[in-house]
């Protein structure tokens, strides 16, 4: 990711765009896997299933 980031900052817009899309998809990836770990090692009696 540095040298995608050190890249950008060149200015090579091709390589602004691929470290954006991983930005967003590591910020995705880190929303879900804190989705999944709230619904894991919430207690049952907190959960609202």
């Amino acid at each position: 990711m540095n040298s995608m980031a050190s890249a950008a900052y060149e200015g090579d817009s091709d390589a602004e765009e691929d470290v954006e899309a991983l930005r967003a998809t590591l910020r995705a990836a880190m929303i879900q896997a804190k989705k999944i770990a709230k619904k894991k090692y919430t207690p049952k009696k907190y959960r609202r299933d």
